[in-house]
């Protein structure tokens, strides 16, 4: 529990840790903002995602293909 707080209060701009993600020249494109993408979610989608997991939306990042599940 107290990492999960730990977490939530660092500042956005801290560093992670985490190698930054290289992505071909083609990916480089602007990533779309946060709010159309929560907006395309139905409605009770992100109630449940709220009731369930209290999740929230902060930031867009691009992921590296090898981080998916194949």
């Amino acid at each position: 529990m107290t990492e999960v707080r730990a977490r939530d209060t660092q500042p956005e701009s801290a560093d992670t840790g985490a190698a930054p993600l290289s992505t071909p020249a083609a990916d480089q494109k602007k990533l779309p903002s946060l709010e159309p993408l929560v907006a395309r979610l139905p409605a009770a989608t992100r109630t449940a995602l709220d009731e369930l997991f209290r999740a929230k939306f902060t930031l867009v990042r691009r992921v590296p293909e090898s981080a998916l599940n194949p």
